[in-house]
């Protein structure tokens, strides 16, 4: 009686969590109520995952794998994060319909000091071009990520601009945001930026490059630099995005919002960036 009694908890428990699988809503700033784009958006630790677009609009869908006891997690670079247990999440919002309010949180800018110092320009990263050899994000779902380390070898520099080479692209635009993270244990950490840096183009290919100076990063260690995918425009079918790589290096990927990072080893995406380093 008793064994019975439990596998009929698990069984209601498995199905509470099921009944409301497939979810639509908005995400919004929780002072103003204003729409927020771009929000990160999944079940933490699996390939569950979105963003919000501009409107601040959303779809999730849980699949089977994901549990009761699971976390869904709404992230944003000056937003505090809400999460919920996959259990509450689908009790709170039964009818599918999610509203969601974000509370936004205190920045502490960067100080960059102005001196006397040699500096000298230099990039950092991979500046390969290659159109024979390149990658892509592994999967066409918005909030996945590649990225590459950065070297910097214990230098202060002074990070001017991101580059990046499409070698193919059949999109009619394409989306993305760029994402530099500190490492720890040889593995992404926090996140170095303290803003949303967004890139939009349309179909072109060739070398893309991002400002960066108005951010104010100083970096003296290794980064993780990345570039997230938040929406692309085109037929589903037959689309192709390659950016250029390299022999003999790694690359980072993360395929859902909040999911878990990959080391593929073999081939280094032609990421880099232009930096200004400080020489004593």
């Amino acid at each position: 009686m008793k064994k019975s009694l439990i596998t009929l908890i698990l069984c209601l428990s498995i199905l509470l969590v099921h009944a409301q699988s497939s979810f639509h809503g908005f995400v919004v700033d929780a002072d103003t109520g204003n729409p927020l784009a771009y929000v990160s958006i999944g079940v933490v630790a699996t390939s569950v995952g979105t963003v919000s677009n501009e409107k601040g609009e959303f779809s999730l869908v849980f699949n089977k794998t994901i549990k009761g006891a699971d976390s869904v997690k709404f992230s944003m670079v000056g937003y505090k994060d809400v999460a919920y247990k996959v259990s509450d999440f689908g009790k709170q919002f039964s009818q599918g319909k999610v509203w969601v309010s974000m509370k936004s949180k205190e920045i502490a800018l960067v100080e960059v000091v102005i001196k006397p110092r040699k500096n000298k320009e230099k990039f950092l990263g991979n500046k390969t071009q290659s159109k024979m050899l390149g990658g892509g994000f592994g999967t066409k779902d918005v909030g996945s990520e590649i990225g590459v380390i950065i070297p910097v070898k214990n230098e202060e520099a002074y990070l001017e601009n991101l580059n990046f080479f499409i070698s193919h692209n059949s999109y009619d635009s394409l989306t993305f945001r760029v994402k530099l993270y500190k490492l720890k244990g040889g593995m992404p950490d926090e996140s170095i930026l303290n803003a949303n840096v967004i890139i939009k183009i349309g179909k072109v290919t060739g070398n893309i490059t991002v400002d960066l100076t108005k951010y104010n990063i100083v970096v003296s260690d290794d980064f993780l630099a990345c570039i997230e995918w938040l929406d692309r425009k085109g037929p589903p079918t037959g689309r192709i995005l390659n950016i250029s790589a390299a022999l003999l290096g790694s690359t980072y990927i993360k395929t859902a919002s909040q999911g878990v990072w990959v080391v593929k080893k073999g081939a280094g995406l032609g990421i880099n960036v232009k930096a200004d380093i400080t020489k004593d």
